[in-house]
């Protein structure tokens, strides 16, 4: 899970099938949806087990992810291009913030 180290918060699970992530830099996992689609990364947005619901007014930055029928080389691709997401979406929001209106200069 190093592919992930500052991009989101998790504990390892002691039991299970399934691990939940706090994507840092995320307010809610929707901000990523489609990036996530394109980079062939399927997860369970967390406000779908929410006990808001999918409720836009309630943003989620969790992700439950399933390892349980894949194997080690697959959990580290898809633990990958989940970062490289991550990665970019970090790279654009610190775009953003740091642009300066031409009005202002």
């Amino acid at each position: 899970m190093q592919a992930l180290a500052h991009l989101a918060e998790w504990q390892r699970p002691q039991a299970g099938m399934f691990i939940w992530l706090k994507l840092s830099g995320v307010e809610d996992v929707d901000e990523v949806a489609s990036e996530l689609v394109q980079a062939n990364v399927m997860v369970l947005p967390g406000k779908l087990a929410h006990c808001q619901g999918a409720d836009a007014a309630y943003p989620c930055p969790y992700i439950r992810l399933s390892f349980a029928n894949a194997s080690e080389a697959q959990i580290a691709e898809g633990m990958q291009r989940l970062g490289n997401v991550l990665r970019k979406h970090e790279h654009l929001h610190l775009e953003e913030v740091t642009v300066v209106p031409s009005d202002q200069h």
